[in-house]
């Protein structure tokens, strides 16, 4: 029997990569504000120096923005290093990185460093 296949709109999304990880040049320390385009809400400044905020600030960008001029003023490459593993992306736009900056560790890898650290029950 053939198999139905049903056109989502995350099929329909565009991501965009720079061409090289040392383009990624965004502040690695201090606050970032997000144009309305990305960030519609009342608070769009982002501190990048709390892991946990700045992973929302970089899935916002990574998701949404259609500019690589401006992911590179935003996103920091050592910054996203650290916290991809545990940023949450569409598996597209996650796969179009990775295969795009093979020095972005997968999920695997960073649960096999040693600075991978889960707390114990």
């Amino acid at each position: 029997t053939p198999v139905e296949y049903r056109h989502t709109i995350a099929d329909s999304l565009v991501y965009v990569v720079p061409d090289a990880f040392g383009d990624l040049q965004g502040s690695a320390a201090g606050s970032v504000e997000l144009p309305l385009h990305l960030d519609w809400g009342p608070e769009r400044t982002y501190d990048v120096d709390d892991d946990g905020t700045c992973s929302v600030l970089y899935q916002l960008t990574l998701q949404n923005s259609g500019s690589i001029q401006e992911i590179c003023r935003i996103v920091q490459a050592g910054r996203l290093t650290a916290l991809w593993p545990t940023m949450i992306l569409p598996a597209r736009c996650r796969q179009l990185w990775e295969t795009t900056f093979p020095e972005l560790p997968t999920i695997l890898e960073a649960k096999e460093h040693p600075s991978w650290t889960t707390p114990s029950a």
